[in-house]
């Protein structure tokens, strides 16, 4: 697979030309990839965070129960 982020607009263009697609879809499923990933980046982040009020959450329970 050609990767579009190295073409200039001329290149760009013409690998759109030939797969029928227009330069806006393509910028379009780049910043849909991006947000993708910047999403999953903040999710694992979240999670990590819950793990971890969790973990202390029962560490305190424990406590009381003994």
């Amino acid at each position: 697979m050609l990767e579009t982020a190295a073409l200039n607009e001329t290149d760009l263009a013409e690998y759109c030309r030939k797969r029928g697609l227009f330069p806006e879809q393509i910028k379009t499923w780049r910043m849909a990839c991006e947000q993708a990933n910047d999403w999953e980046r903040s999710s694992t982040a979240r999670i990590g965070q819950a793990t971890k009020e969790d973990k202390k959450r029962v560490k305190n329970l424990k406590r009381k129960l003994a």
